[in-house]
């Protein structure tokens, strides 16, 4: 056999490769800032925060409840004021359905759009089936005591709609996407070179379709949103994770930031009917001097 011929046959042993720990690159510029003491600093604020927020419903007590309120447009820009109820559900803690009414615009306002696409009601629906919205909330009260805490994603909007009064109407509220939100360190600071003490942070907030998607492995506003089942998961995730340790919390936050960016029904739609979903370029061409939130 030539040499030619057992050389094909017989290929040299791959080279010898050593087995080294992986370790992170600190002169790279994307990992430098891990080195950095004041990284560090801030880091451990954003810890120290994170353990402070558990004790923002340690002490709540039931009855809980839970609404959510569906809005259609009554301005083309996404304040406040350009945004009338069309639905409002309430949930018990068990997530039970109390309440689903739908409410029709009275007064002086004229809908721009019902912006079905998002709320799931039409013109016809709000005429035929549509009550006063004054007599939806009393008839939210009657279901409330002075002694609940109503829950929810940003829940603050929904007991604005309703005029519902604390220490009157309700006992406390609580805003679910604070158990969720997610502490960091601020990096524009650490690029500026400040020095502020405290070490400053922000927190990142995840949506309800977020937080359920990766949780409870469900996507609740894939279409339009429907009122019950958002208050029926607001109250879900509530009740599952209320009583985590802060281990366990941090883990859950990290899974959520983590996890790929979920799609907002307003990014996926910045306009409808002439109607902006969300603050950006379209909204600024229509309405220069305001921005808010579109979606309720």
């Amino acid at each position: 056999m030539t040499s030619s011929v057992y050389a094909r046959n017989n290929p040299p042993p791959p080279p010898t490769v050593a087995c080294l720990p992986i370790t992170r690159n600190y002169t790279s510029p994307k990992n430098a800032r891990y080195s950095n003491p004041r990284y560090i600093e801030m880091a451990e604020e954003a810890k120290k925060k994170q353990m402070e927020d558990a004790k923002l419903w340690r002490q709540l007590e039931g009855p809980f409840y839970s609404i959510d309120v569906e809005c259609i447009a009554i301005g083309n820009g996404w304040y406040d004021k350009d945004r009338y109820p069309c639905r409002v559900s309430l949930v018990d803690g068990n997530g039970e359905c109390v309440l689903d009414s739908i409410i029709k615009l009275e007064g002086n306002d004229q809908v721009v759009s019902y912006l079905t696409p998002l709320t799931g009601v039409t013109k016809e629906i709000c005429e035929e089936k549509g009550r006063p919205l004054q007599e939806v909330v009393e008839q939210v009260k009657s279901h409330l005591s002075i002694d609940a805490v109503i829950v929810g994603q940003s829940i603050e909007h929904d007991i604005k709609w309703l005029g519902l009064v604390k220490g009157k109407d309700y006992k406390d509220s609580f805003d679910i996407a604070l158990m969720f939100r997610q502490a960091l360190p601020d990096l524009k600071s650490l690029q500026q070179n400040s020095s502020p003490s405290p070490a400053p942070i922000y927190y990142r907030c995840f949506s309800l379709r977020h937080t359920c998607l990766h949780l409870l492995f469900i996507d609740i506003q894939k279409n339009e949103h429907d009122p019950v089942i958002d208050a029926r998961y607001s109250m879900k995730l509530f009740q599952k994770f209320k009583d985590s340790g802060p281990s366990e919390l941090r883990a859950i936050r990290d899974t959520l930031n983590r996890a790929p960016v979920t799609s907002s029904f307003a990014k996926s739609n910045p306009l409808i009917d002439g109607v902006c979903m969300n603050a950006g370029p379209l909204e600024l061409n229509i309405v220069h001097d305001e921005y808010g939130d579109g979606t309720g």
